[in-house]
């Protein structure tokens, strides 16, 4: 059953203070309950019926500082009321000193209400078109900013999946477990003839019996290229079904691995070991469904495949929103100077060595080739800049 919040507040609520906080106001703040469902009705309803109440909200969720030290005298501040978009701000007698409610946050180089804020990433996460979102938020009625603010919050919300991804430890797999992967071509025919005008290569593999995947483009399919991601993604000692591409050779074995494959040209299950890979292969028209109509620049490719993957992943949990935004809390931590970036695009790959010994001289260009039974034709365009 909902439950609703014990009491609502206005505008002329007081925030909790965070040095001599009265009794009083320790008691409002103990009697402000917000478990309920997160839908926009309910936050509404709810949450955004005041300033005071939606930091309190923001703040019980960790997306902003229940106290701040002043920077001068070490003391705590306290929270005051102004005329800013925020309606309060840190203050400090020393030196009559202020500091931003979003300093250090999710929210500290915006200048929208955090409400909007908070209703812009509420249709991402939901996989709303972004033309309902500038209905929803109501940030200006000039379209055409209203559709870059849009576009903007939306890019940093996946980078925010990205990160709680890499938080939450992303390989899949393990002892025991099967992982199914395999590569495809993205790309689009001229006139829906010929071939592929406009390509990218992606590489995924998924987890069965849970939703765990991931998902990475690139540049060719070689084993120069591949092993390294393999075994970033893929725990040792897994069970890894592919096809036969020569790249996925000597997979067995290594990393505790135990590799099987299936013959695409005779059969999609092989008729003795009954082995397949259905469920990556069915993944990709998800993949597809997930990616935008109008194109993508080819740099941000990897980041609709991060938003994918959290979402397929944590999405369909009842308090899945609610968990997105405590997992950018912790990414984006009032309380800390600078963002907790868990990803590392570096070369910091398991076994990284073993495998440039595996590999040896391997030229990358020896695999470049593709034919339709690799190909993905879906309306995307990949635009370079």
């Amino acid at each position: 059953m909902l439950s609703t919040p014990k009491r609502r507040a206005n505008d002329n609520d007081k925030i909790i203070s965070t040095r001599s906080a009265s009794k009083r106001a320790k008691k409002d703040e103990e009697d402000i309950s917000f478990d309920f469902k997160y839908t926009l009705s309910n936050l509404g309803k709810y949450v955004f019926l005041s300033q005071s109440l939606t930091i309190l909200f923001l703040q019980g969720l960790g997306l902003i500082s229940k106290e701040k030290k002043c920077p001068d005298c070490s003391q705590l501040m306290v929270l005051k009321a102004d005329h800013d978009v925020d309606k309060y701000h840190w203050y400090c007698k020393c030196r009559s000193k202020t500091i931003t409610i979003r300093k250090n946050s999710f929210f500290e180089n915006s200048k929208l209400q955090l409400s909007t804020i908070i209703k812009i990433v509420y249709c991402f996460f939901n996989n709303m078109p972004q033309q309902y979102a500038i209905h929803e938020a109501e940030i200006s009625d000039d379209i055409s900013k209203s559709s870059h603010t849009i576009i903007d919050w939306y890019n940093f919300s996946r980078d925010a999946c990205r990160e709680s991804l890499f938080m939450n430890n992303q390989q899949i797999g393990g002892p025991g477990v099967v992982v199914e992967i395999d590569e495809s071509a993205f790309g689009k025919r001229k006139y829906n003839r010929g071939r592929i005008r406009q390509t990218q290569w992606v590489f995924g593999g998924v987890e069965r019996g849970s939703n765990k995947l991931f998902l990475v483009s690139v540049p060719n399919r070689s084993k120069k290229t591949l092993w390294p991601i393999i075994t970033k993604y893929i725990k040792p000692g897994t069970t890894i079904i592919s096809d036969c591409w020569k790249s996925y050779k000597g997979l067995n074995g290594f990393n505790g691995y135990k590799h099987f494959t299936v013959n695409h040209s005779e059969n999609f299950v092989d008729p003795t070991t009954g082995y397949h890979t259905n469920k990556i292969e069915g993944s990709w028209f998800h993949v597809k469904r997930h990616l935008p109509k109008t194109g993508a620049k080819r740099h941000l490719l990897n980041s609709y495949f991060y938003s994918f993957m959290y979402k397929r992943i944590y999405g369909k949990r009842q308090d899945g929103f609610k968990d997105f935004l405590q997992n950018i809390a912790k990414v984006f931590d009032p309380n800390s100077e600078q963002p907790n970036f868990y990803y590392d695009d570096s070369n910091n790959i398991p076994l990284y060595d073993q495998i440039q010994d595996i590999v040896g001289a391997e030229e990358d260009t020896d695999y470049e080739e593709y034919d339709d039974n690799d190909m993905d034709e879906i309306n995307f365009f990949l635009f370079d800049n």
